[in-house]
């Protein structure tokens, strides 16, 4: 079976004891399975159980694999009886109704005959890998570490398909950040890589919810946390932002502790938690060459300005087009550069820039999950990049 080429669903399905093997294992030990060969972590060094392991499959490959095999394990746990076709169908359904956060990268996908082919193509797309080393921390770290959102919002699409898809994911998402910075933000001693992404997280909230401000609190935050399978994910996130190769701080795993309490797990999955992502990463070193021997997480943004630059760069005849029909945008833009925007500033420069972003569909990176904390990188960058017949809406 070859993820790579078409036709390969059906051989997926031909498998049968592969198949038979993903239908045994329940979602919550499946779920610890995917922890093991690192798609938790957004990095699959192997399938998940090691089904198909004696082919020869790439890192992308194995992704793919992974994914797919999640939503059918979660699918099959669902509905034991239905057919292949019925799970095919089902899961192109549910990708139709997220499509509108992710339409710049699911095009002319939808609409038609729901068959095998057209999923290929959907979980091609969902997984975004690129051969540029400035895009591929961002692609195979950060958007595959929150591939499983897509896990989590389709098991909750299967127990109601009226659920609101698209605002579980941002829900996910947003409980994903604010506890990610209150991580960091946990640590006694900081490095210069802590409060370099911790900066940046920050910025980037700010656009939507600060967490210094948060409409949410702590505690509402959690609560928007309804099962088991979502408790046990935040705290693995939570694991992996502060990984590295040293002894963890008392307080960052007391913090972890707390948080593993807030949520309900049993002290041994907690400590499985943090166990678990020192064991993957220092298991993998050699496949995970790119991970440079740090923090997953902190890895992304040694290359992440340089990236941003260029893709605007790269851009910046479409992007300037597209600014010009937007006055508005232009101004706030100019005006950032010199005095804060209060927060309905924040909020038309972040809706108004993702518009932009769909249209250009190199830029589709920022509509990610995850993209969002490249924002403030874009907003810094595209001044820069105004020319001298925007100059009359500068501040100087």
């Amino acid at each position: 079976m070859n993820p790579s080429t078409s036709g390969w669903i059906h051989k997926f399905f031909n498998s049968t004891h592969e198949i038979n093997t993903i239908k045994s294992i329940s979602v919550l030990d499946f779920y610890e399975e995917l922890k093991s060969c690192g798609f938790i972590y957004g990095a699959s060094v192997h399938c998940v159980n090691d089904v198909f392991e004696d082919a020869v499959l790439s890192d992308q490959e194995m992704t793919k694999i992974n994914l797919f095999a999640s939503l059918f394990n979660i699918y099959y746990h669902k509905y034991p009886s239905n057919t292949v076709e019925q799970f095919i169908e089902t899961s192109i359904d549910f990708y139709e109704v997220i499509k509108a956060d992710a339409s710049s990268f699911l095009p002319d996908f939808f609409g038609g005959k729901k068959n095998a082919a057209q999923l290929e193509k959907i979980i091609a797309k969902r997984i975004l890998f690129d051969s540029n080393i400035l895009t591929k921390n961002f692609s195979s770290v950060l958007t595959n570490t929150l591939l499983y959102t897509d896990v989590l919002a389709f098991k909750s699409y299967l127990e109601d398909p009226n659920f609101s898809s698209i605002e579980y994911i941002r829900n996910i998402e947003t409980v994903i950040e604010n506890v990610v910075i209150t991580t960091i933000s946990s640590k006694k001693h900081k490095t210069s890589y802590d409060k370099q992404l911790l900066k940046l997280l920050e910025s980037s909230l700010r656009y939507h919810e600060h967490y210094e401000n948060p409409k949410l609190t702590y505690e509402e935050h959690l609560d928007l946390l309804h099962n088991e399978l979502e408790k046990r994910y935040l705290l693995d996130i939570t694991c992996m932002t502060v990984w590295d190769d040293k002894n963890l701080e008392i307080s960052e795993i007391d913090y972890i502790k707390k948080l593993g309490h807030d949520l309900h797990i049993a002290n041994d999955l907690i400590n499985n938690s943090i166990l678990k992502v020192y064991d993957f990463f220092a298991s993998h070193k050699e496949e995970l060459k790119y991970l440079s021997n740090t923090n997953p997480v902190k890895n992304f943004y040694d290359n992440s300005s340089v990236m941003v630059k260029k893709l605007i760069l790269r851009n910046s005849k479409r992007l300037l087009l597209e600014l010009s029909q937007s006055k508005e945008l232009v101004i706030l833009l100019s005006q950032s550069t010199a005095r804060e925007l209060n927060t309905e500033e924040k909020q038309k420069v972040k809706e108004q820039l993702l518009d932009i972003c769909k249209a250009i569909p190199s830029l589709a990176i920022f509509i990610l999950p995850g993209g969002s904390v490249l924002l403030p990188l874009l907003i810094k960058f595209i001044p820069k990049l105004l020319p001298s017949a925007f100059d009359d809406n500068r501040i100087r």
